[in-house]
């Protein structure tokens, strides 16, 4: 949940985690958290690599905040904003896809590099479209899913927009498809095939 105020410029971020057994040592949190201590015992700084992918329209600087909140709590983790796809959120979300995929794979050859003993999980964090462009992307990184660990998606339509029931987010939608010719929006409101079955976001699921 996100929160805002007009006299604060900082959101409010508020979290809510349900467990079946009401233990908290199945949350995500705290397996990051596990993590943490398993890296000070092995004196390994960079044994768990989390991933944040940014929304339509958006860039890296608008998950900086997210970022910084992440390495405030868990100093040691090691944090990739995206950046591969900032110039253009409008292409498919196929090739948004490849180019997430593409850039964690550089980045992984860059930094841990005969260094596999450090990498022990790799976690994803989307927002908006960014979750779609994440489920995407693993398809493209399946020499790594040993240690693929965590993804968490926030506001990330992975439904579409088929049955959306806000005119003006319809007639916003249409003016972008028609003036950037947004092929991503057009996936996303499952528009890009005349049967919903052969559309991306069925395809995908």
């Amino acid at each position: 949940m996100l929160l805002s105020s007009k006299k604060h410029s900082d959101p409010i971020i508020i979290e809510e985690v349900f467990t079946s057994n009401h233990s908290a040592s199945d949350t995500f949190s705290q397996q990051l958290l596990n993590d943490i201590n398993y890296c000070k015992v092995k004196n390994q700084k960079s044994c768990h690599l989390i991933v944040f992918v940014h929304g339509f329209q958006a860039t890296s600087v608008d998950l900086a905040k997210f970022r910084n909140f992440v390495w405030k709590l868990l100093p040691l983790v090691s944090c990739l904003i995206s950046k591969s796809n900032e110039a253009d959120t409008h292409a498919s979300i196929e090739q948004l896809g490849l180019n997430l995929a593409t850039e964690v794979k550089l980045h992984l050859h860059r930094y841990f590099e005969n260094r596999t003993d450090k990498l022990k999980k790799i976690s994803f964090i989307g927002h908006s479209l960014g979750g779609i462009i994440t489920r995407e992307a693993l398809k493209h990184l399946g020499k790594y899913a040993d240690v693929m660990h965590g993804f968490v998606s926030l506001g990330s339509p992975h439904l579409g927009y088929m049955y959306n029931s806000s005119g003006l987010v319809d007639a916003g939608m249409w003016m972008l498809q028609k003036w950037k010719n947004s092929k991503s929006l057009q996936q996303l409101s499952m528009t890009d095939s005349k049967d919903y079955r052969d559309s991306f976001l069925y395809r995908l699921s």
